[in-house]
């Protein structure tokens, strides 16, 4: 085993395990001394692994720390613009056109013209909200007519001549109410202002109010505040004796 794996007692993917293997790391370690981790092991021996890319140790030695890969990042951040002059002299002026080809597609990648790597197939089926919006579309052209051809209304026959000050207006298809018709709402308790007896809410009932009004049901024109507190004090009134009584 070497001497990496026997001092740090973990096995590490890329440490060397046969002497061949170590002689082609040594050589690789040697190529590449700027990017070795600089810590040194407890017998003195300098580090056999690779540091992480922007900083000078490896995980092992303090590489996997938050503020080390924060470090790192700002310093490949940094080489960013250099590193991609770089890489465009490559693309421009390498000898192998294999390499020119390489080099193009990382810095098309990196300025974010990477081909598509995905197909959008369209399914003849509409979406829901598809549907309504071409309802909707389709409801803004047709005329009045056809839209109640549409719905099996028939068009009135006759036509009444409106004044002059009228023309140009649209009609309203609606039937008239009769005048004694009420609201279809009405409470059960509620009755009309001429059934309403005058002695139905106490002794004082028929008693003029502040506004002016007999009390039967309140007034609906402007009063001051004076008045309408006046006239609050006199429904409360009323409303106490009907208690009374009921």
């Amino acid at each position: 085993m070497s001497e990496a794996t026997e001092a740090d007692g973990q096995t590490d993917a890329k440490s060397p395990t046969t002497p061949e293997s170590a002689a082609a790391w040594d050589a690789m370690l040697a190529k590449n001394d700027a990017a070795r981790c600089i810590a040194h092991k407890k017998n003195g021996a300098q580090c056999r692994r690779l540091a992480i890319k922007g900083a000078t140790v490896c995980l092992h030695h303090g590489g996997a720390a938050r503020h080390v890969r924060a470090a790192a990042r700002a310093r490949l951040e940094k080489a960013a613009d250099r590193l991609a002059k770089q890489l465009l002299g490559i693309a421009e002026s390498a000898d192998s056109e294999a390499v020119r080809l390489a080099a193009i597609r990382d810095a098309l990648d990196r300025a974010g013209l990477k081909a598509p790597t995905q197909v959008d197939v369209e399914v003849g089926v509409m979406k829901p909200y598809e549907r309504l919006l071409a309802g909707i579309e389709m409801g803004t052209e047709i005329t009045r007519e056809e839209s109640r051809a549409r719905r099996g209304i028939s068009e009135p026959t006759t036509h009444v001549s409106l004044p002059s000050a009228y023309s140009g207006r649209e009609v309203v298809d609606a039937e008239p109410l009769a005048a004694s018709e009420g609201p279809t709402n009405r409470p059960h308790w509620a009755v009309d202002d001429a059934a309403w007896p005058d002695d139905a809410t106490g002794p004082d009932f028929g008693r003029q109010s502040p506004s002016g009004q007999r009390g039967h049901q309140p007034g609906t024109e402007l009063m001051t505040m004076e008045e309408a507190n006046a006239q609050l004090a006199e429904d409360r009134r009323r409303a106490f004796y009907r208690n009374q009584r009921g």
